[in-house]
């Protein structure tokens, strides 16, 4: 049917609804066991429906919105309502897709953002490297150090097994004593002028000392240290020495002292290994010295050992020394 009296499968939830309330109106309408087919009521009971009823309007004017005590008639076929129904439920399943989608984003927006504070922290192995300023270069060894480098008397009687050694002389500069030879600088004894006059030495601390007086003894030893302004000045004195020593090998060389006689010196063959240039020299019979000379940090170290049977031992004073001088 057509008309309004008709059960159009195809109004929608709205109209059901309106229908519903309607039924409100007229409690005389009872539920039924739901079935394949519209709810049916007995015969003695039913009555027009309302949307028959000439004296109402459509739809009611004021009707309650209430919900009915009553079931709804079960409707047969699809309508806007499921639709509706339908729809509702897609965009619930949006939403819930989305709330995951603006999660996952978040989660991964703040993975992402994390290494963004890699640049204000320390990279791994670098180290000390990039944050911790590096040490500050040691001072220099200064002119006040250079006494406490050489070794004591008896620090060199115990170190060279040659008696008991007593303190001579002890200077703060260059000794008077001069050599014939000035192109073999310093060759023949530490200290000497022609060996220290302009290498650009700042400080220097010489003594010697003997096993008996200064005409008769055995044993003599000669120790010096001399600052430089920095090792490197330090070390190229070695090697300058190195090739000025090698010009009086197998040479006489004379050194004059103030006040006392001349001495002859008679150099062997100068050599220069690792960092240590040494040679050895006879000057009366039987008897002979050994010369060392090395540097260590801004210190030349510049040794003598003389005995009377000659000696090997200048290197092993000098490393003596070595040891004594501050580390960087």
């Amino acid at each position: 049917m057509t008309g309004r009296g008709s059960y159009d499968h195809s109004e929608d939830s709205e109209t059901t609804l309106q229908y519903g309330q309607a039924f409100q109106q007229h409690p005389r309408w009872t539920a039924s066991p739901p079935g394949n087919g519209p709810s049916q009521v007995p015969p003695a009971q039913q009555q027009t429906p309302p949307w028959q009823a000439p004296s109402t309007p459509w739809p009611p004017a004021s009707s309650p919105a209430a919900p009915m005590p009553g079931p709804t008639p079960r409707r047969h076929g699809g309508g806007r309502g499921a639709w509706v129904g339908a729809g509702l439920a897609i965009i619930l399943a949006v939403a819930a897709v989305a709330m995951v989608v603006i999660q996952t984003r978040g989660d991964d927006q703040s993975t992402d953002t994390a290494p963004a504070a890699a640049p204000n922290s320390t990279p791994a192995g670098a180290d000390s490297q990039s944050t911790t300023a590096a040490p500050a270069p040691a001072a220099a060894v200064s002119s006040a150090d250079l006494p406490g480098l050489l070794p004591s008397a008896s620090e060199l009687s115990d170190l060279l097994l040659l008696g008991q050694l007593s303190l001579v002389t002890d200077a703060a500069l260059p000794y008077g004593d001069t050599s014939d030879q000035e192109d073999c600088g310093g060759v023949a004894a530490p200290g000497l002028h022609q060996g220290y006059d302009g290498s650009g030495y700042t400080a220097m601390r010489i003594q010697d000392l003997n096993d008996g007086t200064p005409d008769t003894f055995s044993v003599s030893v000669s120790q010096a240290v001399a600052t430089f302004p920095d090792d490197q000045k330090a070390q190229d004195f070695v090697r300058t020495e190195s090739e000025r020593w090698a010009q009086c090998k197998y040479k006489p060389v004379t050194l004059r002292y103030p006040g006392a006689a001349d001495k002859v010196w008679q150099i062997r063959n100068p050599s220069f290994n690792d960092g240590v240039l040494t040679v050895s020299m006879s000057g009366f019979p039987g008897g002979g010295c050994q010369h060392a000379l090395t540097s260590r940090r801004n210190v030349a170290i510049d040794v003598r050992i003389c005995t009377d049977r000659g000696s090997a031992q200048a290197p092993q004073l000098a490393a003596k020394i070595a040891e004594r001088v501050p580390a960087a």
